[in-house]
């Protein structure tokens, strides 16, 4: 137990608690053997270092820590990153010491693992790093009315001395820190190696911090949304939303105007956001002239697309000058008026697209109130129900009888490779993602259902009904082939009408909506005989529940029970690999569990 040690400045991030620490004592010690010495590492190796560092700690080192500094369980937890976890962040799938785990949690989060923005007047009243200055919502000081600072004018990298690559290990751990002052390596060419090696050293209360006091449009931005993680709720079209889905419409909106937007939608700013909005659409711009003059060459393929969504921007003017609009959007007082906010961007991005928009509601994850908004800018552009729908001439006296309970999420995969993937066969479009598309048509020629209510009616997101619609159906016209797709689908649709044994497919999801886990002892029956190691409880188990539950219900494994409010990127890249690697080794064995399941056989017994 130490003996003598500071007391933390509130809100301060342990990697910079360590530094005081170190550097405070009587006779001030390496990082490294700060780490060594308040159990946070078993030697003094840098190797030791886990992957998380300053994210999230195991609990067993969180309570020897918080007993050797003699601080509060607490007080500890609210020094890590996770503090934000179910707040601003969901790292529901995180394991400290696990280092994929870190990279992906990165990837999907949007906080910074691997640097951290400064308040330069801050640093120098306490030479304390803050924990909140490693959500890229927090973007001003309200306390000095200033823009946080994200780069050292000295070495010309980002603050926060952490080895790029999502976390990880702090630079220089073995010499004695420096509270408040950079520690990056130098620029280069100045940069030594070895026991010659220092690092920038920069005092990092002289960066220059830009005065927002004339612009209170900014602050007012930054006190919201300050306001809504504090508080833990805010509000969305005049709807009390948790802080969770508060960040959740904050990140959506603000990456549809990384996406689409130009300076002059973001309304009155301060001279050096915009400037970092003109050169950022600059950039942004160029890009898309570089696609679109390779997809000339190559036929139509010009690699990937620009993506806003995943991955986090590290300059704070760029995320202040996006922010502060998306929280004036957000605040409108209802759906309607939210849609008419929302118009203008959804046609900046139209126009990046080339006129062929892809579903917003994947693309920019816009769920509630944002997908309904999202829907009513949309609607008018459907004309779906006329031309193919439940108003087209192609429907029957009195309509078809089946229903939108006898519809899967997903169509049956040999109906759709048989009758409709030869429609979209020189197209991009996932067979899964068509799959839905083909169900929700399927639904819509049951009633007068808008593209949402067909998505509601198959228990699929909000999201995935007008903008999936019109991707498909643009993607059908753009090749000719609407007629076909109409035909095709009026096809299917009568060969139900005339069938008398149709599966309830809403009601199987009913009776297995807490269906989350193969039950262990099945489990190993079912993988024991194989090449696929059971692995661990709540591993391996859930992903083949994930499919078990596609099969019986006919649905997307997606929204299986089994990944239901989990970290979702993460969890779709863990299921792919057990698809890959394992699913060919156990899949007789689940899908006679899925038939037993369908025909009704009670899985808990």
């Amino acid at each position: 137990m130490l003996q003598s040690r500071p007391i933390p400045v509130p809100g301060q991030s342990l990697p910079s608690y360590l530094e005081t620490l170190a550097a405070g004592l009587p006779l001030p010690i390496p990082l490294l053997t700060a780490l060594f010495r308040t159990g946070l590492i078993d030697a003094e190796r840098v190797e030791e270092i886990g992957p998380a560092y300053g994210i999230d700690l195991e609990p067993a080192r969180l309570r020897e820590f918080a007993r050797l500094t003699r601080l509060d369980e607490a007080q500890v937890r609210g020094m890590l990153l996770s503090h934000y976890h179910g707040v601003a962040l969901d790292l529901a799938g995180l394991e400290p010491d696990n280092a994929g785990s870190v990279r992906r949690a990165a990837l999907d989060s949007w906080a910074f693992f691997d640097t951290s923005w400064i308040c330069p007047r801050c640093v120098a009243q306490t030479r304390a790093l803050q924990v909140s200055w490693r959500l890229p919502l927090h973007f001003a000081c309200l306390h000095h009315r200033v823009l946080h600072a994200d780069t050292c004018p000295t070495c010309g990298k980002l603050f926060g001395h952490i080895r790029q690559g999502h976390g990880g290990t702090p630079l220089f751990a073995s010499q004695v820190p420096r509270p408040g002052h950079c520690w990056n390596a130098p620029p280069v060419g100045q940069c030594r190696t070895g026991r010659l090696a220092r690092p920038c050293g920069f005092d990092l209360a002289r960066a220059r911090a830009h005065d927002l006091t004339p612009f209170p449009r900014v602050l007012a931005a930054q006190h919201v949304i300050l306001g809504v993680l504090d508080r833990g709720r805010g509000w969305v079209a005049g709807r009390e939303r948790t802080a969770l889905e508060y960040v959740g419409h904050l990140r959506s909106v603000a990456a549809l105007l990384l996406y689409g937007a130009r300076a002059g939608d973001l309304g009155e700013l301060p001279p050096l956001l915009l400037d970092e909005v003109e050169a950022y659409v600059e950039d942004r711009d160029q890009r898309l002239e570089q696609r679109i003059s390779r997809r000339e060459r190559e036929g139509g393929r010009g690699g990937p697309t620009i993506a806003a969504y995943r991955g986090t921007q590290r300059s704070a003017a760029l995320m202040a000058a996006v922010l502060t609009p998306a929280v004036e959007l957000l605040a409108a007082g209802s759906v309607g008026e939210l849609a008419e906010r929302l118009a203008p961007l959804v046609e900046r991005a139209r126009a990046v697209k080339q006129r062929k928009l892809r579903l917003m509601g994947t693309d920019f994850h816009f769920e509630g109130p944002l997908a309904e908004a999202l829907d009513a800018v949309l609607a008018p552009r459907a004309g779906f129900d006329i031309r193919v729908g439940s108003r087209s001439r192609l429907v029957p006296p009195g309509g078809y009888r089946f229903r939108a309970e006898h519809v899967p999420q997903l169509l049956w995969l040999g109906v759709y490779r048989e009758r409709f993937a030869p429609l979209l066969a020189e197209s991009s479009i996932g067979e899964d993602y068509a799959r839905r598309v083909v169900s929700m048509a399927l639904v819509k020629l049951t009633a007068d259902y808008s593209w949402v209510q067909t998505a509601e009616a198959l228990d699929l997101p909000r999201g995935s009904g007008t903008g999936s619609a019109n991707k498909v159906m643009g993607v059908l016209n753009a090749l000719g082939r609407a007629d076909a797709f109409a035909g095709a689908l009026h096809a299917l649709a009568a060969t139900l009408h005339g069938r008398g044994d149709l599966t309830d497919y809403a009601a199987l999801r009913r009776r297995l909506e807490d269906f989350s886990e193969v039950p262990w002892d099945v489990w190993c029956d079912i993988a024991g005989p194989t090449q696929c190691l059971p692995g661990k409880h709540g591993g391996k188990n859930r992903f083949a529940a994930a499919y078990v539950w596609a099969q019986a219900t006919g649905g997307d494994w997606r929204l299986s029970p089994a990944l239901r409010g989990r970290n979702h990127l993460m969890q779709r890249d863990m299921y792919r690999r057990f698809e890959k690697e394992d699913l060919m080794h156990v899949q007789s064995g689940l899908d006679d569990l899925a038939a037993d399941l369908a025909a009704g056989e009670n899985w808990q017994s």
